[in-house]
């Protein structure tokens, strides 16, 4: 009886085993295939083992041609449609699933595993929102998928062997024992209730081992949901099939039907599965904000070493003014505070003084006598043409004999009032002359005391209001000798009138003596027009003078304006303007404020050219010299570097720190840097083309080993490199990085900890 019951125990524990080992095989197939289920209820055909097949990846493209968007035209993207894509293989429906939305508008997509070599049909079911529903069937030519395995394969063949003789032994473990406590049972009368509590754990462990069996196909695909793009990460550990699928043949991979109307645009595409790199971290974008992923691109060109200093940054005196009132006065209104930016010609202040308003009235004054001169001359002119109109008649009665003989006595009397009116003339000439020379003198010592202003404002000794009332005063001299200069030329004009005149009056009295003598009748008629004309034409010729002396005065009037900043007509206010753009530093001036010319009112700085000064010591001078290059970076502009190059070094050395000091003219287009920061300068002594370089803030000491990371999509490569000098804040790179690829800079130390093992 012991004896049966064994073997009745073992013969179950068989049976068991049995079924566990059929419980198994549904996993073949689903292993075989990787672990997927692209069927749609289909059968899948058993493939390759170890050969991993690419996915193929559909996206339709749907557009209505009735619409007329007014954006779009008569082509709109078909949105929200309910899409469904299923393949077939002759007969065989092997993939059927609902296509999803792209981020494209109009765009379906759907994925499958082709892994059948052959002609194929895609079949799309397109329902619109509104309007029928439309069908269209593309032709697929698949090739380059695994050979496929024989169906008549062993019931039980690798892993699944294993796995059933380890299914077996634990089951007859199992019921060895199960059968040793029954057969103790038995012995105390229990035997039947010690069967059936040995039945129960046999059907426990059975349950227990066809459950595993059947979640296999889950362990075998990675556990992971295939319904959408990722892939197993096991995939990787075999090989890859070099599929090929195109629409109609292999080398088409888009293809466009029209279906009334609507269009549809087919696009194939092939998604290999990558190979996981064990140096390659993948980040989504949520991790590379939150560890805050800054990247740049590799640059491969020239690569400036030298010598390396601190440095701090001054003004430069070239762009640094101070401005002052021209004249004295009272501020009626200031625009510029200290801070703001101000271009060249911009109005900072403006000025009102009795000075302007003087100059004004001069002016006002001048233009006047231009006016007045103008229409004097006019008249003469006038003059001259009725004068010779009057010269003709009179010689037309001459010839005529109306006229009688010009009594010598008039003439006489004539030549003295000439001469009389040319000793007038004179004597004015001198008192001019006096006048000029004295201008001139005045000018040559204000000239004189200009020279030695500016020579001490250059040396710092003078201010700029001093040297500006200078320049005033030889400005003043100046117009004071045109004046005079005008004058003069006015009574030489009329020193030359007055002897044309005596000449004339000789000439009359000559001629009357020598027809007074014989007895020949004059025609007085004739001379007294003759002189009217002569008169007339010295009267024109003095106006005109007159007119361009006058014209002179103008001149010099707005020349006195324009010496203290003032415009003909402006009133009695002068307006003060920035010479030059840039920042006002300083500002001492207030509205309602009486000012004058020696007063500082503002002080503007134009920061785009600054000077950096910085110490290089005695063995370094020799590498040092005037138009080197120079880069300069700052904390205070991160990621920014600025080029100069050296203007001078000065021809001592500091005794007690042994250094000289470099003065560096530095671009500085956007104002970062600022007068008293500190920067570090790079004196380019050495300049190595084609250099791979990257920030210093990409590479990470690893133990002894300099690595970086490279970006790629999603994925970061850690990537082992060699270094060479560092400067600038950039490193050269000898070898493991190429020109072009993006490496990590901020965030690069946070990769290194997490690719490191815990």
């Amino acid at each position: 009886m012991k004896i049966m019951s064994m073997f009745s125990l073992r013969r179950r524990g068989f049976m068991g085993t049995l079924v566990a080992l059929l419980a198994l095989a549904p996993v073949s197939a689903t292993y075989a295939h990787g672990g997927e289920d692209h069927g749609g209820g289909s059968t899948t055909p058993i493939a390759v083992p170890g050969v991993v097949v690419p996915e193929t990846q559909f996206e339709l493209k749907i557009i209505d041609t009735s619409q007329n968007d007014p954006l779009q035209g008569g082509e709109v993207p078909v949105e929200d449609a309910q899409v469904k894509a299923t393949v077939r293989h002759g007969d065989e429906t092997v993939f059927s699933a609902a296509a999803h939305k792209e981020k494209i508008p109009g765009v379906y997509g759907a994925h499958a595993v082709l892994d059948e070599n052959g002609a194929h049909t895609l079949h799309w079911e397109i329902k619109p929102q509104s309007g029928e529903a439309f069908t269209v069937d593309f032709p697929l030519q698949v090739t380059g998928a695994p050979e496929q395995a024989s169906n008549t394969k062993p019931f039980l063949s690798g892993w699944q062997l294993a796995a059933a003789a380890a299914g077996g032994l634990l089951l007859l473990l199992g019921v060895f024992t199960l059968g040793r406590r029954s057969g103790g049972n038995g012995r105390n009368g229990t035997g039947q209730d010690g069967h059936k509590d040995g039945h129960k754990v046999v059907a426990v462990v059975l349950a227990v081992v066809s459950l595993a069996a059947w979640s296999a196909p889950v362990w075998a695909h990675g556990g992971e949901d295939h319904g959408g793009e990722t892939k197993a990460p096991g995939a990787a550990a075999g090989s890859v099939a070099d599929l090929k699928v195109g629409i109609g043949d292999l080398a088409t991979q888009k293809q466009t039907k029209t279906l009334g109307r609507y269009k549809a645009t087919l696009t194939v595409k092939v998604v290999r599965p990558e190979v996981p790199d064990p140096g390659t971290l993948r980040l989504t974008e949520a991790q590379a904000k939150t560890i805050g992923i800054q990247t740049v691109a590799v640059s491969g060109g020239r690569f400036d070493t030298g010598l390396s200093v601190t440095g701090s940054v001054q003004p430069d005196p070239s762009r640094q003014v101070t401005l002052s009132s021209r004249v004295a006065g009272r501020l009626r209104s200031v625009t510029a505070n200290i801070g703001d930016r101000v271009q060249a010609g911009q109005v900072l202040a403006t000025i009102e003084s009795p000075d302007i308003a003087g100059a004004q009235g001069t002016y006002t004054v001048a233009q006047g006598e231009v006016l007045s001169r103008a229409a004097a001359y006019q008249q003469t002119e006038e003059r001259v043409h009725i004068a010779t109109r009057q010269l003709a008649q009179q010689q037309e009665l001459a010839r005529a004999g109306v006229f009688g003989q010009v009594p010598l006595q008039q003439a006489r009397g004539a030549e003295a009032e000439a001469a009389s009116e040319l000793a007038t003339v004179r004597a004015d000439l001198a008192a001019a002359r006096s006048q000029l020379a004295q201008a001139q003198a005045d000018r040559a010592t204000h000239s004189r005391q200009l020279e030695r202003v500016r020579e001490l404002f250059e040396a710092g000794i003078r201010s700029r209001a001093e040297l500006e009332a200078q320049q005033l005063e030889v400005t003043e001299d100046s117009a004071r000798v045109t004046a005079a200069e005008a004058l003069v030329q006015q009574q030489q004009a009329r020193i030359v009138q007055a002897q044309t005149r005596v000449s004339l009056a000789t000439q009359s009295v000559s001629r009357e003596r020598r027809l007074s003598g014989t007895g020949v009748l004059t025609r007085r008629e004739i001379v007294q027009a003759q002189g009217a004309l002569d008169t007339a034409r010295l009267e024109a010729r003095q106006a005109a003078a007159d007119v361009g002396a006058a014209r002179r005065a103008v001149q010099s009037a707005r020349a006195a304006l324009s010496a203290v900043g003032a415009t003909p007509g402006s009133g009695n206010a002068v307006t003060l303007t920035a010479p030059i753009s840039g920042v006002v530093a300083e500002r001492e001036a207030a509205a309602g404020e009486t000012v004058s010319p020696d007063k500082t009112l503002f002080t503007l700085l134009n920061p785009s050219v600054v000077i950096v000064e910085g110490d290089v010591f005695e063995q370094d001078l020799g590498r040092v010299r005037q138009g080197v290059p120079v880069r300069i970076t700052s904390e205070a502009a991160p990621g920014k570097t600025f080029t100069g190059r050296i203007q001078n070094v000065s021809a001592t050395v500091n005794p007690q720190t042994r250094t000289a000091r470099a003065r560096i003219v530095i671009n500085n287009p956007n104002s970062l840097l600022r007068p008293g920061m500190f920067v570090r300068a790079l004196l380019v002594t050495d300049a190595r083309p084609q250099t791979v370089t990257v920030p210093d803030a990409a590479v990470q000491n690893e133990g002894g080993l300099r690595v970086v990371y490279i970006k790629s999509g999603a994925a970061f490569q850690r990537r082992e490199v060699t270094v060479g000098e560092s400067a600038g804040g950039r490193t050269e790179i000898k070898s493991g990085v190429k020109a072009g690829e993006v490496v990590v800079t901020t965030g690069a130390y946070q990769l290194r900890a997490m690719s490191q093992p815990a």
